[in-house]
């Protein structure tokens, strides 16, 4: 007795073409997908100074200098559009330089009073010579902290 031959069914070939169908969209999209995407990094809004300074902005009202600080480490942004920043800065890491040899016993580490005058007369001074107007309420803030 002779072994009927099973005919692939309709259905079968329907389902295994669509499968092709769907797989071969997937890839074509991931791939534009991908382009678009290497693209926009090297065109798009995130990779201005527009971003940078509007990012910025939002650390420093907000008072997250540490954040701010390591941003604009990350960035490399020492052109003078971004000075207003690093004034604070500066002046914001005098500060817990002051009130970190402030909390140090003399007893433990000699000098430790003249690091704390040291940073404490940098922090005063750069209230006093503030450079930018919109920054001297932060810097006033930081002489406060440091007394």
């Amino acid at each position: 007795m002779r072994r009927r031959e099973k005919k692939p069914s309709a259905l079968k070939n329907i389902l295994k073409a669509l499968l092709v169908l769907f797989l071969a969209t997937t890839w074509l999209y991931m791939a534009i997908s991908l382009v678009v995407d290497i693209f926009e990094e090297n065109t798009s809004y995130y990779n201005t100074d527009a971003y940078l300074v509007n990012q910025f902005d939002n650390y420093y009202y907000e008072k997250k200098y540490d954040e701010l600080y390591e941003y604009m480490h990350l960035y490399d942004t020492y052109d003078e559009m971004y000075d207003v920043y690093w004034e604070v800065l500066d002046t914001y890491v005098d500060s817990m330089e002051c009130l970190k040899w402030k909390n140090v016993p003399e007893s433990r580490i000699e000098g430790a009073r003249e690091m704390e005058k040291y940073y404490y007369d940098k922090v005063l001074e750069a209230a006093k010579n503030c450079r930018f107007p919109q920054n001297q309420k932060y810097l006033d803030d930081f002489v406060e902290s440091v007394q």
